[in-house]
């Protein structure tokens, strides 16, 4: 299976088949490749013209047009949630545990508002999963 084979079959996993569920573990090579999909949703329209989004203007980019962000949620939040809920089961951590993931983020000090989420997505691209089998499901192979 080539590179780009791999990478549209586990994005696939991830936005099709897996969209709305926790049930399973998720490896790190999905992870990665649900994130890099994630940058690349938020860097191309801050690629294209910042005067269509006007995210240079805003205080708060939410108090734009909600037509812009229910694509966005649909897009990436959801299954971000549910995928970072399966990448904890591969850690063998509970599904309450999103709720640690939450509070590093949203407790950020005001200067640093980005250091949480790097944290956190760091952390979970980088430790590998359990090698034995748990509760929430078998081994990659």
């Amino acid at each position: 299976m080539s590179l780009i084979e791999k990478y549209l079959y586990y994005l696939k996993n991830s936005l099709y088949s897996n969209y709305f569920s926790i049930k399973g573990r998720a490896s790190v090579y999905e992870y990665r490749i649900f994130i890099s999909y994630v940058l690349l949703i938020v860097i191309i329209p801050l690629l294209i013209e910042e005067t269509i989004f006007d995210f240079m203007y805003e205080e708060n980019i939410f108090d734009q047009n909600i037509s812009l962000w229910l694509p966005y949620i649909f897009l990436i939040a959801i299954p971000l949630i549910t995928i970072t809920i399966r990448r904890l089961h591969d850690l063998n951590l509970p599904t309450a545990s999103i709720f640690l993931v939450f509070m590093v983020q949203a407790f950020e000090l005001p200067n640093l508002e980005s250091v949480g989420d790097i944290a956190v997505v760091t952390s979970l691209c980088f430790i590998k999963g359990k090698i034995e089998n748990n509760k929430f499901g078998e081994v990659f192979k």
